[in-house]
Parts: C-alpha cells; structure tokens; sequence
C-alpha cells in the first residue's frame, strides 16, 4: 500500500488497526458468537470473555468456521471483505455518533474506529461481511523550505 502511494506511514498504521479489529471481530463475535457486552467492565468479566473464548474455539460448530479475506488493491484504492460464519449482527443499530459511545468500555469502540480510519464501510443485508475501502490519500501540501517574501 505504500509503495504504491495509496497513503502515508500513519495512515497505514490506522488502516492495519481497523483490519486488525475487523479480524477480531469476525473470529471473536462472529464465528465463536460472543457479544461484545458479554466483555462486561471490570477485570473477571474480561477474564471470563477470555475463558469463554478458550472454550467455544475448541466446541463444535465454532471451532471448524473460518473467515474469509479477499483483498484488492490498486493506485487509487485498497479494499477488503471480510465475511465471517456467524450469525450476523444488526448493523444499522450502531451508533454514528462518538457521543454515542462509551469510550471507557471494554466494547463499543472497534466499529467506530474501523469507520473512522477507512473512506468507506459497508455491511452485506445479514451482517456477517464488511467490506472496508480506503481511497487514496491526497499528497499532504509541505512548506516551501523558502518562503516567498513580497516587499
């Protein structure tokens, strides 16, 4: 993605942050199931997400579902899909608004940060796919190392 120009360093950390959430949760909520709520707020609810992870990744029928990736990339985007096996999710219940968010919660955040890191994010009817665009990146306009003085 660099090399082609498509964006700069920090951009391309953004993006591998909002492909590396999108991952989680089609494995995580997707595949194995488990609500981002079921997270809680304090630390034994994480340690028994964690648990609850564990468990349904070795039962069947989570631990044979797989996520499917299929990248494109060209000098004027990158896109992924992402489709997991599960159930879906109602995607048109997230809140688009960072008011919206409990920012100090244990859930919540990912889909909000995969929005706001990519150009586009759309949902297949069922909610069990994304697909995440990110359109080139304008070149950032730099000082002239020589500034130009009028009299």
């Amino acid at each position: 993605i660099n090399r082609v120009g498509l964006c700069d360093h920090s951009e391309l950390m953004n993006l591998r942050l909002a492909l590396d959430e999108t991952l989680v949760n089609a494995i995580i909520h997707g595949n194995l199931g488990l609500p981002s709520r079921a997270k809680g707020n304090s630390l034994d609810d994480l340690m028994q997400f964690n648990n609850l992870i564990k468990q349904r990744s070795q039962e069947a029928p989570f631990n044979t579902r797989t996520v499917r990736i299929k990248a494109e990339l060209t000098a004027l985007k990158a896109s992924f899909t992402i489709e997991d096996q599960g159930d879906g999710f109602d995607w048109r219940s997230l809140p688009t608004d960072l008011e919206d968010i409990e920012l100090m919660a244990n859930h919540g955040r990912g889909l909000f940060l995969i929005r706001a890191f990519m150009s586009e994010v759309r949902f297949n009817d069922k909610g069990n796919q994304i697909i995440l665009t990110k359109h080139r990146s304008e070149p950032k306009k730099t000082a002239s190392p020589h500034p130009v003085v009028s009299n």
